[in-house]
Order: structure tokens, then C-alpha cells, then sequence
């Protein structure tokens, strides 16, 4: 795997989604309070029962009926078995609260609870803070795109994923689920070509140099993106020096349109250039020799 089109790939489709809508999922998993109380507790497990085989939007709907009125209108799940779920853990939610708070395992815990099961329970588990990702059909198939799959065991395999996404970014594994899944179900007809069409492009980093009095930069992408803080923190010259050390890696030189700074290049995304340059017909790029 190439992690530089790795890396790539994930930044593209930060800004995909962050121009897409707004960001609330992403920082709702940001800003998880790590004391939580037994409210918390219960309307995230109410969220998961209700969501779970339901798309996002149906879901929303019926929870905001059942949770948004100043009380908890059951009649509003029509679901009977969701809805005896639900009612169960509401009635012993102050046993089911300190059980989960004293459990060591809290995955096997949760899975224990009414209506929740084998995949669900990681999806809990990421709603009350836990670094983990959810298994769903999507995740797998994502992990699967990039070459990590688990016949046996799909979650290790997309734990094993995110695991390296997260290496990479140093964002939290339970964003880059995040992340990932909104990413293919905005794009749901499509997502798997879309990444392939990602890794076959430039997805790597921008790394910048100065040649002659052109100030360029190179989109290669079988390189760290380290080099784009470098580039940050040392200076292009800095950064270019050890850039050069590198042996065998095929580049290409893209001078910088006028009036745009090097540094604006830092978090530029190989796709975000690609269809910049169709706006711009007349753009050249030189091949290095």
C-alpha cells in the first residue's frame, strides 16, 4: 500500500465532506465527554437501536420524536421489538448504567443489551468514547478497496485500516470510520470507483521546491507526507534537500499558477489539482528529466 496515496486519498475526502455539509458528526466524535452521566448513556443506546437498519435520515426523524419533546415518547417507535428494547434499558437504566461503568470488557457488555448485537455493539461503543471503528458493510468494503480484508474476522481488518489512516494523520480512529462511512454514503453509488480513481491519480503529498527563479512543486506521491511539514517548519530549501536524498522516485514538476504563494500548496489534493487544471486548459505541466 502506498501511504503517501493513503493519506491522499483520506485528505480528499475531509474536504469532500466538510464541502459537502456541515461537520457536526465529525465533531460530535471530537467532543465525546469522557465522564458521562447515565442520560448520556442511555440516549446514545436509544440512537444506535433506532438507527440500526435504518438510513440516517429516517432514523433522525423518529429519534428527534421519541427524545426532543421533554419526555420520551414511546408510541413514537413503531418498532415493537426496538421499542421493548428501549423500554427494558429505560427501566433498569440505573443498573445497565453502573454495569457498563464497572465492566472491563465493554464491547462484550454491550452486546449483551437489548437490540444491540455483533455490529452494533461497536457502533455503541464508538457513540460513548471509545477509540474503535464500526464494521458496517461500508467500512469493510472501503478497507477491502485498500487491500485489508478479514474473511474470519472482518472488524480487525478495519481496525487494521483505520489503525494506519490514523498512523498517518494522527486523527483519531473513531473519526476516520467516520469520515470514511459518511464519505460512501454521500457517494453510495459510486464510492469504491471513486477510490480507485483516487489511488490511480497523484494522491500523495505536495512537496515544494525552488528551481531556477519558478518556485515548483513536486506531485509525485510514492513519498512520506511528512515533507509537507517539513516544508512547513524548515523552508522549501530545507525540505527540498531532503527530498532529493531519495533515490528512483518518478516526479512530476507543476509550476505554481501566478499569485499563489508555496504555502498554499501545502494541503492541496492531488483531485483538488486535477480539476483545477480542467478549468484551466492552457495550464502545461513539465515532465522531469
Amino acid at each position: 500500500m502506498n501511504e503517501g496515496a493513503l493519506l491522499g486519498v483520506y485528505n480528499y475526502i475531509k474536504k469532500d465532506i466538510a464541502r459537502e455539509e456541515d461537520l457536526s458528526q465529525i465533531e460530535f466524535y471530537e467532543h465525546i465527554p469522557e465522564d458521562f452521566d447515565k442520560l448520556y448513556f442511555f440516549r446514545e443506546y436509544c440512537w444506535v437501536v433506532i438507527h440500526s437498519g435504518m438510513n440516517y435520515a429516517a432514523a433522525t426523524k423518529i429519534f428527534d420524536n421519541f427524545w426532543g419533546k421533554g419526555r420520551f415518547n414511546f408510541v413514537g417507535i413503531k418498532h415493537k421489538g426496538k421499542n421493548a428494547g428501549i423500554r427494558k434499558v429505560y427501566e433498569k437504566l440505573d443498573k445497565y448504567f453502573f454495569q457498563y461503568k464497572k465492566s472491563k470488557n465493554k464491547l462484550k457488555f454491550l452486546e449483551n443489551l437489548p437490540w444491540i448485537g455483533p455490529i452494533t455493539k461497536y457502533h455503541l461503543a464508538k457513540n460513548l468514547g471509545e477509540n474503535i471503528a464500526k464494521p458496517d458493510r461500508h467500512l469493510v468494503r472501503v478497507s477491502e478497496a485498500f487491500g485489508y480484508s478479514n474473511a474470519e474476522d472482518p472488524y480487525k481488518a478495519v481496525l487494521k485500516f483505520c489503525e494506519k489512516v490514523s498512523e498517518l494523520s494522527k486523527d483519531k480512529i473513531s473519526i476516520i470510520d467516520t469520515y470514511f462511512w459518511r464519505f460512501a454514503t454521500l457517494h453510495r453509488e459510486n464510492y469504491l470507483e471513486l477510490f480507485q480513481n483516487l489511488m490511480e491519480s497523484c494522491t500523495g503529498c505536495y512537496h515544494y521546491y525552488k528551481k531556477s527563479h519558478l518556485e515548483k512543486y513536486c506531485a509525485q506521491c510514492n513519498c512520506s507526507l511528512h515533507y509537507v511539514s517539513r516544508a512547513k517548519i524548515e523552508g522549501v530549501k530545507a525540505a527540498t534537500k531532503r527530498i532529493k536524498k531519495q533515490e528512483n522516485i518518478p516526479c512530476g514538476w507543476i509550476e505554481i499558477p501566478p499569485g499563489k504563494e508555496v504555502i498554499d500548496y501545502a494541503e492541496f489534493s492531488a483531485l483538488d489539482y486535477l480539476e483545477e487544471k480542467k478549468e484551466n486548459e492552457g495550464e502545461k505541466i513539465e515532465k522531469r528529466d
